[in-house]
């Protein structure tokens, strides 16, 4: 059996120190700070995926880029959604999945529309059957500070 002393010489302490920070504490902080994303995409198998989003005020349809939305956000957020207009293949796809329903929230704010519907595409693989996922919200209504509905 190897004695501490031979571990210590195989092993410096800044090096353990180092791999236990960059494999434990790093990935660990993201929970703790509310933001997974980077424990979960260090392990994480990338996919493609895109988004699309089409919101309506009354009877006007028109289409936002997932930019749009990225412009307005933080964080890994931001870094998902920016070009998400178009496929990319990255690690966030799962993640904007589990998160659609609060993205809606955000489209809403961003494109001030009365109703909004995000779609998002998703590949496993370059050559795989694309899969969709929907979610469609109504807007609140704001009130602006005059007390009128908007």
């Amino acid at each position: 059996m190897a004695s501490l002393g031979a571990f210590r010489s195989a092993h410096p302490p800044l090096h353990v120190f180092v791999a236990i920070t960059l494999g434990l504490l790093v990935p660990g902080s993201g929970w703790l700070l509310g933001d997974p994303e980077l424990a979960w995409s260090m392990y994480a198998k990338s996919a493609s995926f895109r988004l699309r989003i089409e919101v309506a005020r009354g009877s006007h349809h028109r289409s936002v880029a997932a930019s749009a939305l990225a412009a307005a956000a933080t964080g890994s957020l931001r870094t998902a959604l920016g070009g998400a207009e178009h496929f990319k293949f990255t690690s966030s796809g799962p993640a904007l999945r589990r998160h659609l329903s609060e993205l809606t929230q955000l489209a809403c704010e961003v494109s001030n529309a009365d109703r909004v519907r995000l779609m998002l595409d998703e590949r496993s693989t370059l050559d795989a059957p694309l899969s969709t996922t929907h979610r469609e919200a109504t807007c609140p209504t704001l009130v602006g500070s005059a007390g009128r509905a908007r």
